[in-house]
């Protein structure tokens, strides 16, 4: 008898904690610390078209994934200035998504795109400073890859010209 009690007890007790752990929703603050750690790692899946699009003149297709990468990098500012935790872009990131990350600021740095573009130097000028900081940043970081760790390299230096 004393053994069931027990079970009942701690049924109660788990399913409890079960139900209230699945109620809870997190604040605002938790949702932006895990989409600032989730983000970067979404940007990996494009690192490739970043690197194709920056080598291709500006047409239709390209104008609109360099809208919509520049909103991208809006987000990745966002998220770096407002997430807690001394949360940093650069901090625990493995190299793909560093250079992922850092073919974006290229693409983003393209000329051709930025004047097709027509962008108002008002409106994207504390954009574009982080964009030139952390593209200098993430280059800085990669420059001693190896050799072929990328398909396409962000940074090109004599360390990472397969022989």
């Amino acid at each position: 008898m004393h053994n069931k009690i027990l079970k009942f007890i701690s049924f109660l007790i788990f399913s409890s904690i079960l139900t209230t752990g699945c109620k809870s929703s997190p604040s605002p603050q938790q949702e932006l610390d895990v989409q600032a750690n989730f983000f970067p790692s979404m940007l990996r899946i494009d690192g490739n078209l970043f690197a194709l699009a920056n080598q291709t003149p500006p047409n239709d297709l390209t104008m609109e994934l360099f809208k919509s990468t520049l909103l991208k990098a809006t987000m990745l500012r966002k998220y770096e200035v407002e997430a807690k935790n001394n949360f940093s872009l650069e901090k625990n990131r493995n190299p793909i998504e560093l250079n992922s990350m850092c073919l974006m600021t290229k693409f983003l740095l393209n000329k051709s795109y930025i004047q097709k573009a027509n962008l108002n130097p008002e409106f994207y000028e504390d954009i574009y400073s982080w964009i030139k900081t952390k593209n200098s940043s993430w280059e800085n970081l990669l420059k001693e890859t190896k050799p072929g760790e990328f398909e396409y390299s962000c940074v090109i230096s004599p360390s990472n010209i397969p022989n």
